[in-house]
């Protein structure tokens, strides 16, 4: 069954508000996806459709080495600079007067430790010039290439902007791989394969998941919901993300295309979360999402707020609003023995 296909922009201009307003996995569901993937602390985390990295981050003690993948390249360069904070960070533009190029990394070999991964046919804004930009010890930027590695001070985290059905890695490479908010926009037979081939016998894949704010039943959760259906209108973006993408997901579950790519049965384990909103956050999450980003909302995003404020303000109590958050993960196994 084909999947739908999304918009590659979805989420162009979103980083910075997806760094700073999208919830942060609680540590208990970490805690728990630890403790059942069991890695062996030597081992890769791939993160796809990372975002700006919010289980690279958190997950990263526990592996020797990261990758954080996105096809948008603003989300890469929060992930670098997050990264670097702790380490040392590539200045893309070093060497290349500071201009993007479109560069594709067209099996551009990049050594990683155990195994080799590369890019394929990624189109994406790089600033870099010729040769190689030498950014500190065990990692380097090739003209043309699209990731750049920084080190930090648990694993060796490296940044790779590309799409998940892009990446090419060794088989059996990968301890575990997670997929936060994010599988739905994948083409999810063809990742599903990919992942599969990429762990180790016996590794884990996670598919990680967060309600969002105006999908719950409460008064005030309902009327932000009612807010936003209506900006989309006015602003002619009711399209941008397809209708059709939720029913496909019930005709063919998530866990129904695992088990065609031979994984093991997943099992979904829940956390339920109190979590207190003030306004400003929540008008900067809806920024962070693909059907009313900044670059939607344009120069009437005063007017927007204006109206989510009138409308919820109403509903809080001491300048809050609060939701019961639900987050959950899927863990799927691939069949075999592991190797630690």
């Amino acid at each position: 069954m084909a999947d739908v296909s999304f918009r590659p922009d979805l989420y162009r201009g979103t980083a910075d508000y997806y760094d700073r307003f999208r919830l942060a996995y609680p540590d208990t569901m970490l805690a728990d996806l630890v403790h059942r993937a069991s890695p062996s602390g030597h081992g890769r985390l791939l993160d796809l459709a990372c975002g700006t990295g919010q289980l690279a981050f958190p997950l990263r003690a526990w592996f020797a080495e990261v990758w954080a993948v996105d096809a948008e390249v603003g989300m890469g360069d929060v992930v670098r600079a997050k990264a670097g904070a702790g380490g040392e960070v590539a200045d893309a533009g070093a060497g290349g007067g500071g201009d993007a190029a479109d560069a594709k990394a067209v099996g551009d070999r990049v050594g990683v430790g155990r195994g080799v991964g590369r890019v394929r046919d990624v189109a994406a804004g790089v600033a870099v010039g010729g040769g190689m930009v030498d950014i500190g010890a065990g990692a380097d930027v090739r003209a043309g290439a699209t990731e750049v590695a920084v080190t930090g001070d648990a694993a060796y985290v490296r940044a790779v902007t590309a799409k998940a059905e892009d990446l090419e890695m060794d088989a059996a490479s990968v301890e575990l791989v997670v997929i936060g908010n994010a599988f739905h926009r994948l083409p999810r037979d063809l990742v599903a394969r990919c992942v599969l081939s990429w762990l180790e016998p016996g590794g884990h894949l996670a598919l990680c998941w967060s309600t969002s704010p105006w999908a719950g039943p409460l008064d005030w959760q309902q009327a932000f919901g009612a807010v936003l259906r209506r900006w989309q209108a006015a602003l002619g973006a009711t399209s941008r993300v397809p209708s059709s993408a939720e029913q496909l997901r019930r005709t063919d579950p998530d866990g129904e295309v695992l088990r065609r790519a031979g994984f093991e049965p997943a099992v979904r384990h829940e956390f339920a979360v109190e979590h207190r909103w003030t306004l400003g956050e929540l008008a900067g999450h809806v920024r962070s999402t693909s059907f009313l980003p900044p670059s939607v909302l344009g120069d009437r995003a005063a007017e927007f707020d204006g109206d989510l404020m009138a409308v919820l303000s109403p509903y809080t109590v001491d300048g809050h609003l609060t939701e019961t958050v639900s987050f959950a993960y899927g863990l799927a196994r691939r069949p075999g023995v592991a190797s630690g």
